[in-house]
């Protein structure tokens, strides 16, 4: 799938926002991390988020590239949302902004939710993102 046209930018870190931009996108990024999953893993992972919003976030990250929707001939109906090389490059960049943030922003993350974020990029567990579970 090409990349829609964009822009005009007047810097790459502008380029890369864009394409990660808003309250949901990171997040959808990061509970597809490692493998494919359904609409409905996503959903449960990202409680809060409200079914349009997850739709339409999805459908702009499929068309930046950055996650390839897969659609079986199967009834009922299955769909699987995986993440392209350019989304999984994202991985590590997420990584170290939320390295950041616990660095600068400790008081603004719940501890066990810093914990879980941090067994998640370290790769020091199977566990899943999610820790709305």
């Amino acid at each position: 799938m090409a990349v829609k046209e964009k822009g005009p930018y007047r810097c790459p870190v502008e380029v890369a926002f864009d394409f990660i931009s808003g309250k949901w996108k990171s997040l959808i990024i990061l509970c597809i991390a490692y493998d494919k999953v359904r609409y409905s893993d996503i959903k449960a992972c990202l409680s809060t988020i409200s079914p349009h919003i997850l739709s339409h976030q999805l459908k702009s990250l499929e068309s930046d590239g950055l996650i390839v929707r897969t659609q079986y001939g199967e009834i009922p109906l299955r769909v699987e949302y995986h993440l392209t090389e350019a989304g999984l490059k994202l991985l590590p960049i997420l990584g170290s902004l939320g390295s950041w943030a616990s660095a600068y922003y400790p008081d603004q993350i719940p501890h066990s939710t810093l914990q879980n974020c941090r067994r998640f990029f370290s790769g020091d567990s199977s566990d899943d993102f999610c820790w709305n579970h």
